[in-house]
């Protein structure tokens, strides 16, 4: 909770900006259906964007809501926590300009590759705020208009979005999500990988660990040097860079409300094939041409005041939207 606090709040903010600023005809006009171009500029977009696997979803919520396909947003939710500015350029620092290289552009592959097998998207899916029925005596387009027009920007809405919306959609996965998180970051920490010798488990110790645990991209830079100080294949480390923060418990748990159970799974086991994929690629390019290592050790992290008052934040928030989901959904059985 602590760690995912401020990034998490943060993505709500994003969310809430956009709804204001980006209108539904802009974004399912760039982001609809599964067409390889409308994924391709999800994907680049969210390459650049310092959002981690928590603070992603909010915003590829918000972006879904206004009417983006199942396929662009799926790029998206890959792309934008496997890296970002920062990430890449701490890669560089770190771990040299191969890993500030292939990290971006794997991120780029997988997701590309999940939006693409995607399910088309149903026609009968309505964005939120989008009205569902016409005016009877509506004959121009003016008066159809699906969204009303105004010059003045309505930012009470993005704050309610942002503080009220988002988390009662999300609190029944977010909660159990983090509980699930906490357990097995605390049963299998990152640094367990260190004592595994065979570079086959090595592989399914970073799949084991890496899907379920919460790492940011830019944290898990250094905690990689380290490991491959440690000796552990390349190919196993990028595995974990990759796996890490494009995946984690609150993240899956979250997936559902978004692209629904299939493209869960599609997502979720494409991260994991093209990671795979090129973590092979890459011990087998590391073998060929000998490329060295670096010798930078981590150290461990420690979380400031700041970062539990934000988590506290985040739990009364997420508590009460977990009240007002339940409270919803009781009166609407009683009805």
């Amino acid at each position: 909770m602590v760690e995912s606090a401020i990034w998490l709040i943060f993505g709500f903010v994003i969310a809430g900006v956009l709804h204001v600023l980006f209108s539904k005809e802009m974004l399912t006009k760039h982001l609809k259906g599964n067409g390889l171009f409308s994924i391709i500029r999800a994907v680049l977009i969210g390459v650049p964007l310092p959002l981690c696997s928590c603070s992603v979803i909010p915003v590829a919520k918000a972006i879904r809501d206004k009417g983006a396909g199942r396929g662009p947003v799926s790029g998206f939710l890959i792309s934008t926590p496997e890296t970002s500015v920062d990430s890449i350029a701490l890669s560089y620092a770190l771990l040299g300009p191969f890993w500030a290289i292939i990290r971006p552009f794997a991120a780029i592959c997988t997701g590309i590759f999940s939006g693409l097998l995607q399910p088309k998207e149903n026609t009968q899916f309505t964005p939120k705020w989008v009205a569902t029925s016409v005016p009877s005596n509506c004959t121009t387009n003016c008066c159809c208009s699906q969204e009303p027009v105004t010059k003045k920007r309505d930012w009470k809405s993005g704050f309610r979005y942002a503080f009220h919306t988002l988390p009662v959609d999300l609190s029944r996965y977010l909660i159990p999500g983090m509980i699930i998180a906490a357990l097995i970051s605390y049963y299998f920490p990152p640094s367990s990988l260190q004592n595994v010798t065979s570079q086959f488990f090595q592989y399914l110790f970073a799949l084991t660990i890496g899907v379920p645990l919460y790492v940011c991209s830019t944290s898990s830079t250094p905690l990689a040097a380290s490991l491959l100080v440690s000796g552990i294949s390349p190919g196993a480390v990028l595995l974990f860079l990759l796996v890490g923060p494009a995946t984690n418990i609150v993240n899956i748990a979250a997936l559902k409300s978004i692209l629904g159970t299939k493209g869960m799974l599609i997502q979720v086991l494409s991260i994991m094939f093209v990671s795979l994929l090129f973590g092979l690629l890459v011990d087998v390019f590391f073998h060929r041409f000998e490329i060295s290592l670096p010798t930078y050790t981590s150290s461990a992290d420690e979380y400031s005041y700041l970062h539990h008052f934000f988590g506290a934040f985040l739990l009364i928030l997420l508590l009460y939207g977990l009240f007002i989901d339940i409270r919803s959904n009781f009166f609407r059985k009683r009805q």
